[in-house]
């Protein structure tokens, strides 16, 4: 009897914790804070980023500066996002000059589709050349036939320079959403958008065309990658065979489960 009660409520558990884990979204969260990168399933973006990323106890040190050819550095996940996706940046503004030119100085979020028309949305907080300090909303794809780029982009006045930036996708809808140092959310823009895999996500300092001169810092704290699939992810894949077997074990397993526990009761008699 005590064999049949062990036996079900290992069931039960392993149960419990498969529905848990294979019930929600892929998670991936960075905490830079103490010096952490992850180097394995991050992937650096711009020449010469290695030595312009600066992990550090309070976060993850970004600069462009003056002098340095690079428009823009930061990261971007190994793996595609598939499904409906958000996407979350910690940042704070250490440094940033007006530029003369360009379209904004400052860190953002940018995501490549696989769509057809090649759709990508960008959400930033940027030093523009004429409006200031801003958020920006930003869409782009395809025109038909002619291979050029339609661009829209909507400008939202600010003064933090720190915060939460954050692009979500539910369905083929897309939310541009911010949060100050309060954490309080904010949506500035949903529009719609192709529900193809991302298969950049990217999360970096831009100049954005304002040249050389224009010197630049940000600090990354933290970010969060949710989907509902990591595409490739080797962690994900892993995780998905380790189900797999438990739920050989929790099917198939339990009575093999209960001949070991009288095994180890005929064993202490």
């Amino acid at each position: 009897m005590q064999t049949k009660y062990w036996s079900r409520s290992l069931q039960a558990v392993l149960l419990g914790w498969l529905f848990a884990s294979g019930s929600g979204a892929a998670e991936y969260t960075l905490d830079f804070r103490n010096h952490s990168f992850d180097n394995r399933r991050l992937r650096l973006i711009g020449t010469g980023a290695t030595a312009l990323l600066k992990p550090a106890a309070e976060g993850l040190s970004v600069s462009l500066p003056a002098g340095t050819a690079l428009d823009e550095v930061g990261f971007a996940p190994r793996f595609p996002l598939r499904g409906d996706f958000q996407i979350t940046l910690d940042y704070k503004i250490v440094d940033v000059t007006r530029p003369k030119q360009g379209y904004g100085v400052g860190p953002g979020i940018y995501v490549m589709t696989a769509s057809e028309d090649r759709q990508a949305a960008t959400l930033g907080r940027v030093f523009r050349v004429k409006e200031g300090h801003v958020f920006t909303a930003h869409q782009a794809r395809e025109s038909d036939g002619d291979g050029s780029r339609q661009q829209s982009v909507r400008f939202f006045d600010t003064e933090a320079d720190q915060g939460q930036l954050r692009l979500e996708r539910i369905g083929n809808r897309l939310q541009y959403s911010v949060a100050g140092s309060d954490g309080s959310w904010r949506m500035l823009h949903e529009t719609e958008f192709t529900d193809a895999d991302v298969t950049l996500a990217r999360m970096a300092l831009n100049r954005n065309g304002a040249g050389d001169t224009i010197p630049a810092t940000v600090l990354f704290r933290s970010a969060v990658i949710r989907a509902d699939r990591f595409v490739g992810d080797d962690d994900g894949f892993a995780m998905w065979w380790l189900t797999l077997m438990l739920l050989v074990l929790v099917l198939g397993g339990s009575s093999a489960a209960g001949v070991l526990l009288v095994r180890k009761r005929k064993g202490r008699a």
